[in-house]
């Protein structure tokens, strides 16, 4: 089977991330990797991540 994945740039808020984190971690902000963290979504929708800025 072969997948056409697309090349992504990947652009992320970190200070955003890190306040919607305490959101979904009752308060605490949850501990995370941005690169798997970008790695899952960019899975999830079938794209190569190329760069992380």
């Amino acid at each position: 089977m072969f997948f056409n994945m697309d090349k992504t740039i990947f652009f992320i808020d970190g200070a955003y991330l890190s306040f919607i984190s305490k959101y979904f971690g009752n308060g605490m902000p949850i501990k995370y990797k941005i690169e798997k963290f970008v790695i899952a979504v960019c899975s999830d929708l079938k794209l190569f991540c190329d760069e992380i800025y």
